[in-house]
């Protein structure tokens, strides 16, 4: 939810968002990455071992700092990222 203050005799106000909408993996498309952490360089393990998958890294801060598209190998090497948390997307058949 959003919320903000205006700072007059302790007044408080709240706008209420729309909930998120969850989605879940089943068990057939289970993704595995490993290690974790990594040293640069990482392997993806899929359950429906049906390749090609695209990859997407992007950095804590949102910025996409790697994509591969159509990946029939399971290792990643990134050992030219910074050290630091990053967000992997990856994607299979627009999913």
């Amino acid at each position: 939810w959003d919320s903000y203050t205006t700072d007059t005799c302790n007044n408080l106000a709240s706008k209420t968002a729309n909930a998120a909408k969850e989605e879940t993996a089943s068990d057939a498309d289970e993704i595995i990455i490993y290690p974790n952490p990594s040293n640069g360089n990482f392997n993806i393990g899929y359950n429906n071992a049906e390749a090609p998958y695209s990859i997407e890294i992007v950095s804590f801060s949102g910025q996409k700092v790697f994509e591969k598209q159509n990946i029939n190998n399971p290792e990643i090497g990134v050992s030219h990222l910074a050290k630091g948390i990053y967000i992997v997307v990856i994607t299979k058949d627009e999913k």
